[in-house]
């Protein structure tokens, strides 16, 4: 059976601390994807978190999320990442523009408007850390995720791990056929 991506909604923002995406998810589909074609962040490289927004589209901060990771670093050994009862997950976008800067990230999502059901995710990215010229390389994160809350999720709400704001910032959600 063949995957069809169903296009739902873009956003985007320059110069800002954070993108929520809004009424993005509904009864329609229950497997949605999101990609991060655009994220660029001129000052301080950092990773990208997500807060669910739910049914009134307020921000999930309770301490109920949980997330595993494998980073697969071209520049040192492999390593996992494990969190439990967090106020957030993490895409995985790491970024920092400079010369050698880039990233590619998708993440998808498991019955985020099912009221009865907790919302679960999967992430993939890839990033130059660092910059070649920085003592980095390139790394790769598999990882998964859960909201450990049953509750219709509407949306999704994008922001930096640290202060600073992301120079400019785009995300895609589509229905998965």
């Amino acid at each position: 059976m063949a995957t069809e991506l169903q296009f739902i909604k873009s956003a985007s923002g320059t110069s800002v601390s954070s993108l929520s995406v809004t009424d993005c998810f509904s009864a329609k589909y229950d497997v949605y994807a999101m990609t991060v074609p655009t994220l660029d962040q001129n000052s301080t490289a950092t990773f990208v978190y997500l807060q669910y927004l739910d049914s009134s589209n307020t921000e999930i901060t309770s301490a109920s999320y949980d997330r595993a990771f494998l980073v697969t670093s071209a520049w040192t050994t492999f390593a996992e990442q494990r969190a439990t009862n967090q106020t957030q997950d993490w895409v995985i976008a790491y970024n920092q523009k400079d010369t050698y800067g880039g990233m590619g990230a998708i993440m998808y999502f498991f019955n985020p408007y099912d009221s009865s059901s907790y919302t679960f995710s999967t992430q993939q990215s890839s990033f130059i850390y660092g910059g070649i010229s920085g003592g980095g390389g390139f790394d790769g994160y598999k990882g998964i995720g859960v909201l450990k809350s049953a509750q219709q999720v509407n949306g999704i709400k994008l922001f930096n791990a640290s202060t600073h704001t992301f120079d400019s910032i785009e995300v895609n959600i589509y229905g998965v056929k």
